[in-house]
């Protein structure tokens, strides 16, 4: 590593994303941000058209499984599809479903995968289950893990075979990760607080104040962020520190692999 970089991906587990997603293309151009999406199988298959024309035009698309991630009620969308409460046989399967729909939707055979609601599904058998299955598809890469990892191995490890490149925290909170859900002031409406871009601004500064090197990364929901002022002034505080943005196949580099 030889600086401090930005690695910022886009999770689009609800029907509100696609349309988000357009909304953003000309700011994520603006600030030279790879676009990369992480979309279960149910939800590209419900808004084919536009992931399809969002890969036409350079996007990059993870495996995100195939059930779907979200679901409304009560005024509102909530998660559902936790691998922790699923077996085994099924995991498998939704991995496999989940790479079958990225290639039939976007054309792209995905080399990189994201697990749905990660966060619960961290202990080592789990993490082995995935990673093996990713091995047996000839994956190059899984960010599925939590900012502990990177404190513990660095921005990257070696998981059988698989590249892991865990998520990243903040300088306030290290071991936890900054995404747009936790920011949010309502989750109803989507507003997002200013405390997301408070933190992700106090880190880049610190960190390179520090002379450190690594990657920040990062996800967030396209629905959550797309128009939102803190997101928008986080882009921005990014590209005046002239700090890096790399995508995935950018890592891969880094760390020696073939992409």
């Amino acid at each position: 590593m030889d600086r401090l970089y930005l690695l910022l991906s886009f999770d689009c587990d609800t029907d509100l994303d696609p349309a988000a997603a357009l909304d953003l293309e000309p700011l994520l151009k603006e600030h030279g941000i790879q676009a990369t999406f992480a979309v279960p199988g149910a939800q590209l298959l419900k808004a084919a058209p536009t992931y399809r024309g969002l890969a036409e035009r350079g996007a990059h698309f993870l495996n995100h499984g195939g059930l779907p991630h979200a679901e409304f009620r009560d005024g509102r969308w909530w998660g559902c599809t936790f691998y922790a409460r699923m077996p085994e046989e099924e995991v498998i399967a939704d991995i496999r479903d989940g790479h079958r729909i990225v290639q039939e939707v976007t054309g792209q055979t995905p080399r990189g995968y994201r697990t749905a609601h990660f966060g619960g599904f961290q202990a080592p058998e789990q993490l082995a289950l995935v990673h093996g299955t990713l091995a047996q598809l000839g994956y190059a890469f899984s960010s599925s893990t939590l900012p502990a990892q990177a404190l513990l191995h660095g921005p990257w490890y070696d998981a059988a075979g698989i590249l892991e490149i865990p998520t990243f925290g903040t300088w306030a909170a290290p071991d936890t990760l900054l995404d747009s859900w936790s920011h949010l002031t309502d989750r109803h409406n989507y507003a997002l607080g200013d405390s997301f871009y408070d933190l992700f601004a106090e880190t880049v500064d610190q960190l390179l104040g520090a002379g450190a090197h690594g990657i920040l990364n990062y996800y967030v929901d396209p629905a959550h962020v797309a128009g939102q002022a803190p997101f928008q002034r986080a882009l921005e505080h990014a590209t005046r520190r002239g700090l890096a943005s790399i995508g995935f196949n950018d890592v891969l580099r880094l760390a020696g692999r073939p992409v």
